[in-house]
């Protein structure tokens, strides 16, 4: 691929997972970023494909589980992520302040837009991070964003998730497409308060989301 078509590191990761086939996951989300002004870049290979946001450059979607293993499908969104995803104490300049709040605007919508179409069980927005089976969210080492989303059959299934998440995140969900939506992981609201220890409270969240997800969830 050429270098014209590919984020720039640290990227920013619009992860998903969600129940489906990879080409029904691979399309949805490719209609969800067509909505927010981003174009097909090449022609899509087996599991990935590049497009063009005029907000945000070069985005590679790919869809990362393995179907003959796996009961559910995840698909990451790779944004570039050197000026929204860099350090707090790097001072920008004035345009580069503007670019990255264009980028922002892409990724929310972009994120909402997936959610929409897609209806994932659980997604979220982070810095580098990597979306993992549910029966992964127990080993050690795996965490959650704290820009979190999670469906409503989540909450129907186990009534204490919410404030759980609430919790461990000290910050409660909002209503968000077919789900909720936590806030604190900096990248979808500029303000917001991320937790004391946000690296212990991905693990924690991983953990806690890894139970209900443990249980029967009714389509």
């Amino acid at each position: 691929m050429s270098e014209e078509y590919r984020p720039s590191p640290p990227f920013i990761v619009v992860g998903a997972v969600a129940d489906g086939n990879a080409t029904a996951i691979m399309s949805g989300t490719v209609l969800a970023l067509n909505a927010v002004g981003a174009q097909l870049a090449s022609s899509q290979e087996e599991h990935s494909v590049t497009l063009v946001s005029p907000d945000a450059g070069p985005v590679i979607l790919r869809c990362i589980f393995d179907e003959r293993t796996e009961s559910h499908v995840g698909a990451e969104i790779w944004v570039s992520g050197d000026l929204l995803g860099g350090p707090l104490w790097i001072e920008l300049e004035p345009d580069e302040i503007a670019e990255r709040e264009r980028i922002r605007e892409f990724v929310r919508g972009a994120f909402l837009s997936s959610c929409d179409r897609v209806r994932p069980i659980f997604a979220g927005v982070g810095v580098e991070w990597t979306v993992v089976p549910p029966r992964k969210l127990e080993w050690e080492g795996v965490w959650l964003p704290g820009d979190l989303f999670w469906s409503s059959e989540l909450d129907e299934v186990d009534p204490t998730l919410a404030p759980d998440l609430a919790t461990i995140y000290g910050r409660p969900g909002r209503a968000f497409s077919h789900g909720a939506l936590i806030e604190t992981g900096g990248v979808l609201d500029a303000d917001a308060k991320p937790p004391a220890q946000p690296l212990a409270a991905g693990r924690a969240a991983a953990k806690r989301l890894a139970r209900v997800l443990a249980k029967p969830i009714s389509s």
